[in-house]
């Protein structure tokens, strides 16, 4: 795809699902004062992460801050719950939108981080990096034929799907983590903070460790802990930036 038409389509898409956020927002008007704090937090996350991810990309095309992009609008999708549809057909449709732009950001977290700070030899190739993308494909259909076909009660295949959405966004986190930490180890001392990677490594323990705590569910009676994942609004500005030093700085 040329250069002009990605980043025409990533526009279009950044804007769709800013949109999407919006409708989230107007929700949230909707609601009483004392529930919005929680879904102003969520959705000042969801903004982040669109915002800096996409911003990265925008500003500097490159296919490291495009794989960014994609790891923004997916995660922002998180925090986006979007408007109640009337029409069930029409729900369906955006769930299996939403869903697929989720899953897509998962598998594009564990692409960015085996592209970062520089592509390895995994990375360049183009069947192994189809094929992270094959789990969270095979799981949309999932989502996709039960968004299309509810069932009145839960099913084995519900327990399955909420069974398996754990597993495989938690499988690519720990897949990324692994691939993070051995980039880390192998890298010389004195080029972490040069080339982005301790920048990243500390700037993303800030943002998960407060929001891994707030969901403990032994910390869930404490008062607050419902808000402590707005501390993951900081990952998508300390990725933003650790890839500007990794790439953009040193080879513009």
């Amino acid at each position: 795809m040329e250069a002009g038409k990605s980043i025409r389509l990533f526009k279009f898409a950044g804007i769709a699902v800013a949109i999407w956020g919006l409708m989230t927002a107007a929700d949230i008007v909707a609601m009483s004062s004392h529930q919005r704090l929680v879904p102003w937090l969520s959705l000042l996350c969801g903004f982040s992460f669109l915002g800096f991810c996409m911003t990265s990309y925008l500003r500097h095309p490159h296919r490291s801050t495009q794989v960014l992009a994609l790891v923004g609008m997916g995660c922002s999708l998180i925090f986006f719950t979007g408007p109640g549809f009337e029409s069930q057909l029409l729900g369906a449709v955006f769930s299996i939108i939403r869903s697929g732009l989720v899953l897509v950001g998962f598998a594009a977290m564990l692409h960015f981080l085996l592209m970062f700070p520089e592509p390895g030899p995994f990375s360049g190739n183009s069947r192994k990096i189809r094929a992270l993308y094959v789990p969270a494909f095979l799981f949309w259909l999932l989502l996709s034929y039960r968004a299309l076909f509810p069932s009145e009660t839960e099913t084995v295949l519900d327990t399955f799907a909420y069974v398996m959405t754990g597993l495989i966004m938690t499988g690519y986190l720990l897949a990324g983590l692994i691939v993070f930490l051995r980039r880390y180890i192998r890298t010389a001392k004195e080029l972490r903070g040069s080339n982005g990677l301790r920048l990243m490594l500390w700037g993303s323990l800030v943002g998960f460790m407060p929001a891994l705590i707030g969901f403990l569910p032994a910390l869930s009676s404490v008062p607050g802990t419902d808000t402590y994942f707005i501390s993951l609004a900081i990952l998508p500005l300390v990725w933003s930036r650790a890839i500007a030093m990794a790439w953009v700085e040193k080879y513009s």
